[in-house]
């Protein structure tokens, strides 16, 4: 597992929109993709709206790339826990207890050309 501790100015304090943007990017070749939301906690209307989806299906739910990077660029809109994994389960990726992003995997080249775009990036164990 890798965390991204990059920061910028805002409630989110971490750069996740271009996190997604890049998984995005190198994952899917910047096509809409489906993401599949494992835990999801946080402020603003939308963000609390997959929360509870979440809690009330007692399960994973699936989202599109585009609809995630939508919520994580409104400036009202921002996330504590994000844990997603892409439609085919080689990544996760997300903020880790509003303490920093993360990326971990088995493709760890996929991982390698998503952490170009960050500059304090740290290796360690799974929590």
């Amino acid at each position: 597992m890798y965390l991204i501790l990059d920061k910028i100015s805002g409630p989110q304090r971490f750069p996740l929109s271009k996190l997604l943007r890049m998984v995005n990017e190198v994952a899917n070749n910047g096509k809409n993709a489906i993401w599949k939301l494992i835990k999801v906690r946080g402020y603003g209307a939308e963000v609390c709206k997959l929360e509870d989806e979440i809690i009330n299906k007692n399960e994973d739910i699936l989202v599109t790339s585009d609809e995630i990077i939508k919520i994580s660029d409104d400036p009202d809109q921002w996330f504590y826990d994000l844990d997603c994994c892409d439609e085919n389960k080689r990544i996760n990726f997300g903020v880790l207890d509003s303490g920093a992003l993360f990326i971990k995997g088995e493709d760890q080249e996929l991982i390698d050309n998503i952490l170009e775009g960050f500059k304090k990036v740290i290796k360690c164990q799974d929590p």
